[in-house]
C-alpha cells in the first residue's frame, strides 16, 4: 500500500513537471501564479487518477 502511494506520488509529480514544460513551450501560461495554480490542480488530478488506476491494475494482477 505504501509503495503504491509512493508510485502514485512520483508519477503525478513527473506528469505535472512535463505538463508545466509543455505549457511553457506553447506559452499559454503568462504569469507564474496561474502556472502554480494549474500545476497544483493537475498534480491532484494526476495523483487521484494514478491511485485509482494502480489500485485497479494491482487487483487484477
Amino acid at each position: 500500500m505504501k509503495r503504491k502511494l509512493k508510485l502514485s506520488l512520483i508519477s503525478s509529480f513527473v506528469s505535472t513537471i512535463v505538463f508545466i514544460i509543455v505549457m511553457n513551450i506553447f506559452g499559454n501560461i503568462k504569469s507564474l501564479s496561474s502556472a502554480i495554480i494549474v500545476a497544483i490542480i493537475f498534480f491532484i488530478a494526476f495523483f487521484i487518477f494514478h491511485f485509482i488506476f494502480t489500485g485497479i491494475f494491482i487487483r487484477k494482477a
